[in-house]
């Protein structure tokens, strides 16, 4: 579950990179607001960093490079 979870974060922050948004648009409990990178998601997803699963820690790896 984790994994996916992850993936669907990396669609999410690919697709608001593609696109050209005010982040000041979106209100501070959305879900885009979240996942920008002075949101929440952002610093728990770093934390995970040392999780015990090799997967889990490759797939953020990835993640953390992107921000």
């Amino acid at each position: 579950i984790l994994i996916n979870a992850l993936t669907l974060f990396e669609i999410i922050y690919d697709n608001l990179r593609a696109e050209v948004f005010n982040y000041r648009e979106f209100n501070k409990g959305s879900l885009f607001y979240l996942c920008t990178a002075s949101g929440v998601c952002v610093k728990k997803i770093r934390a995970l960093a040392n999780h015990h699963d090799l997967l889990v820690k490759v797939k953020v790896i990835k993640l953390v490079n992107k921000f």
